[in-house]
């Protein structure tokens, strides 16, 4: 850990997970492990206090929440590995059959369609740290269950192929 003239401390992202699961009340602004991930927290936080604060979004009528969350919705806060992931190779090679192999295609492009290829990188992120750290999570429920794509990433442990659901469950509404 280094501290640098003004107080922040610079840690690896281990050490910061390290901290914060002894110490969960410290603050994150205060343990920021290099400038780029300052940055994406500073601008995180922005973002963040914009959606919990509604008298800055009536002071600001050009705000709008929907342009918030398209906004938001490229703002990830994960390692730059994780970031240029190609979840595509990831999912393709962890199709063992035709079947899999067509659903996989079929719910990749589904996610396409709705800007969220991102967000299977940050799920891929969230359960390879999860299980690094010997975090349990549920086993499936809701419609997150029906995506098969979910599924091979580790998010779930239903089988929606097994199960025969259908995806089109997961992306209502």
């Amino acid at each position: 850990m280094k501290i640098n003239e003004y107080g922040i401390c610079f840690r690896d992202e281990q050490e910061l997970i390290d901290e914060f699961y002894i110490h969960p009340s410290v603050s994150i602004h205060k343990a920021i492990s290099n400038d780029l991930e300052k940055e994406k927290y500073n601008k995180a936080s922005q973002y963040y206090y914009m959606d919990n604060n509604a008298d800055y979004l009536t002071e600001n009528p050009a705000f709008s929440l929907e342009n918030f969350h398209k906004i938001n919705q490229n703002v990830w806060l994960m390692p730059g590995e994780y970031e240029s992931f190609d979840i595509y190779q990831f999912l393709i090679n962890s199709c063992k059959t035709e079947v899999e192999l067509e659903r996989v295609a079929h719910e990749i492009g589904l996610f396409e369609e709705r800007n969220l290829i991102q967000l299977l990188r940050y799920i891929k992120y969230l359960v390879d740290t999860m299980r690094q750290h010997n975090i349990v999570w549920g086993v499936g429920r809701g419609s997150a269950s029906a995506s098969y794509v979910l599924f091979k990433i580790g998010i779930h442990k239903i089988d929606s192929i097994k199960y025969n659901l259908d995806v089109s469950e997961f992306f209502k509404g």
